[in-house]
Parts: structure tokens; sequence; C-alpha cells
């Protein structure tokens, strides 16, 4: 499985099996070939998906058991990415990946990777990360490597994840958000 950007993708979202999470959407994926350097897979379509007799909720089932045996999560201490840069900088014991006991603030910085940081430390500065995300997101990543400009909340003991601090910018081309339809008799006068 892997997660989308809803507002961005709506056309590839009508023909597949999918399922929403919050501004995001799971959806699911066909592993052809898979080598130390490269994945190849494809989109499961709703024809594939009815060819091979699978409903939406078989996938995600199948997907979940599948994703977290052939990719387990990866953690990597901040510190540690910036090898020699990070040299003779101390880094508190409460940032440090090994400390899972917090709950996290999870800021989305690609389709390839998450930053987590302990809640207690993001908490308070949630409209600085949306800015930083968003930052990143439109000047740094190529456009198809955006995941969402939302900040989430990871909490540990419901074992779930609600969104932190959602974007306004639910787009990740730059472009407005479609408005939705309003039938005449709604519409204020």
């Amino acid at each position: 499985m892997c997660l989308i950007n809803t507002e961005q993708n709506k056309g590839l979202l009508a023909g597949v099996p999918n399922r929403e999470f919050h501004d995001l959407s799971v959806i699911y994926r066909w592993v052809v070939e898979s080598t130390p350097n490269a994945v190849g897979s494809i989109i499961v379509s709703d024809r594939i998906a009815e060819e091979i007799g699978m409903t939406e909720k078989e996938l995600f089932r199948c997907a979940v058991e599948n994703t977290r045996r052939m990719y387990p999560v990866s953690l990597t201490c901040m510190g540690s990415m910036f090898g020699g840069i990070s040299e003779g900088i101390e880094i508190p014991q409460e940032i440090r990946a090994e400390k899972l006991g917090d709950d996290l603030v999870i800021l989305p910085s690609s389709i390839h990777e998450v930053i987590a940081i302990p809640a207690e430390m993001a908490e308070k500065n949630l409209t600085h990360l949306i800015e930083m995300v968003h930052e990143v997101n439109m000047g740094q990543l190529k456009l198809e490597e955006r995941l969402s400009n939302s900040v989430y909340h990871y909490d540990r003991n419901a074992r779930t994840v609600i969104l932190a601090a959602e974007s306004p910018e639910k787009r990740l081309d730059g472009k407005p958000a479609e408005l939705p339809l309003v039938p005449e008799e709604n519409r204020a006068r």
C-alpha cells in the first residue's frame, strides 16, 4: 500500500480501490519485481481488483501484511543522518529515535519518508511546522514526491494518527483546490 494526496489525485482515485485517511488516500500497488536497488510495481486498478477477485477491504488486509513484511519501518536518528556535520553537537535524549515512548508529531517530508518529533517538543509550534512543510514541498520537492502540506499527531496509547494541523493548501501544485458545488437552494442570499 502507499499513501497519496487525495486532492491532487482525484482523477486517479476514481479508477482505483482506495480508502481515505485524513487528507490522504491509501492505494494499492502490485510489486512485480524487487531488487536491493529498485522496486517495480503497478497500481492496482478497479479492473485488476475485479480480475483477481479482491475487494478493497481484502486488498487492505493483504497490503498491511505485505507492507510490514516487505518494507519494515526504518528509523534513523536525525543526528546520524548528518554524519560529520553533527560531530560535537550533542543530541538531547528527548529527540533521539530510541525514545519512542512519546506521542509524535509527524511531518510528511516526501512520499518516501516522514520526520517524527516528540509531540511535547512540537505542539506549541504547529503553525511554524505547517509553514516549514509547505515551504519544503513547494521549494525543494518535485510535485510527484510531495505527500501533504498538513502535520499529523500519533497517539501512542490509542495507536492512531490524527490531523494535528491541517494546511489550508490541499493541493500540492500550488493551484487552488476545487470548491464543492453548492445546490442553488442551499446558497446564502
